[in-house]
Parts: structure tokens; C-alpha cells; sequence
């Protein structure tokens, strides 16, 4: 009976530990795939098709990072992704450069708070 028990203890810490190792390499994979994106997007001309692909792009990655990360720093790149839409509608440039560069930080946030680092354990 403790054999089993021992068991199962070990099979939920390897579990739990490959778990942690996925989002951690997926929340990492996401950043440096969205921040590429963005800049590509800020250092050529914006047009709809480069919000869509934003846009596009966060809507695939958003649930999945729903499911393990803090849901207000995932809402904070939903938000601005979506400011994006409505500044490019509406003409305000300068407001979708400032939301492309809300973006990039959310995500360098997102990636910095999610790694296990002292700083962040303490």
C-alpha cells in the first residue's frame, strides 16, 4: 500500500514538473513570437493585414495562456491588441504605435513574471 502511494506521489511531481516545464517554454515561445511580429510590424508600414496578423497570431496563443497565466496580465495584451483594431479604424497612428509598443512591454512583462527567477519565488 505504500509502494502504491509512493508511486502516485512520483507520478504527480513528474506530472506537475513537466507541466510547469511546458508553460514555461510555451509563455517564453509565445513572447519572442509576438514581440518578432510586432517589431516586424513597427519597422515596415502598418496596414489592416499587419493588425490582422497580430491579431490573428494573439488570438491563437490567448487561450492556452489563459489556462496557467495571471488572467490580468493575459487581458492586458487582449486589450491593447484590440486598441490596435480600433486606432487603425479610426486613423490614429500615433495611438497604434504607443499600443504596438503597450504590446511589446505586456509581453516582456508577462515572460518576466512567469519565469522562475528568486525575485519572483520571494
Amino acid at each position: 500500500m505504500k509502494i502504491n502511494r509512493l508511486k502516485i506521489c512520483a507520478a504527480l511531481l513528474v506530472f506537475l514538473f513537466g507541466f510547469c516545464t511546458f508553460a514555461l517554454r510555451n509563455t517564453r515561445h509565445v513572447g519572442r513570437q509576438m514581440e518578432a511580429l510586432v517589431n516586424r510590424v513597427q519597422s515596415t508600414e502598418i496596414d489592416e493585414q499587419a493588425i490582422r496578423r497580430i491579431t490573428d497570431e494573439w488570438e491563437k496563443y490567448e487561450p492556452i495562456l489563459d489556462i496557467y497565466s495571471r488572467h490580468d496580465e493575459v487581458e492586458r495584451i487582449s486589450q491593447s491588441v484590440d486598441k490596435l483594431r480600433s486606432f487603425y479604424k479610426v486613423g490614429q497612428y500615433e495611438d497604434l504605435q504607443v499600443s504596438l509598443d503597450e504590446i511589446t512591454d505586456a509581453l516582456e512583462h508577462l515572460v518576466h513574471t512567469e519565469t522562475p527567477t528568486i525575485s519572483n519565488i520571494l
